[in-house]
């Protein structure tokens, strides 16, 4: 049977950055946690877990956090990159 694939993770200082540089995104965009799970279609411990640690942001949650918040991913991970560098 076929290995399931692992989602690609950040990982280490840059995820770090990127929990931070969403949380900030979704505070600018006026949202609560809970909003923004609505947007994603997700409970809202998913938004708190990724925001404090527990959860590991992936790439796939990265682009749909933000998609969900209107922003464009690309200028979030330039955010990213620059900070952890």
């Amino acid at each position: 049977m076929p290995k399931a694939r692992e989602p690609v993770r950040l990982g280490g200082a840059i995820d770090r950055k990127a929990r931070q540089v969403l949380t900030e995104a979704r505070l600018a965009a006026g949202l609560t946690q809970y909003e923004l799970a609505s947007r994603l279609g997700r409970p809202p411990s998913y938004v708190s877990k990724i925001e404090h640690g527990s959860r590991t942001v992936s790439r796939a949650d990265f682009l749909a956090i933000a998609r969900a918040l209107s922003v464009d991913a690309c200028s979030l991970f330039a955010k990213v990159i620059s900070a952890s560098a």
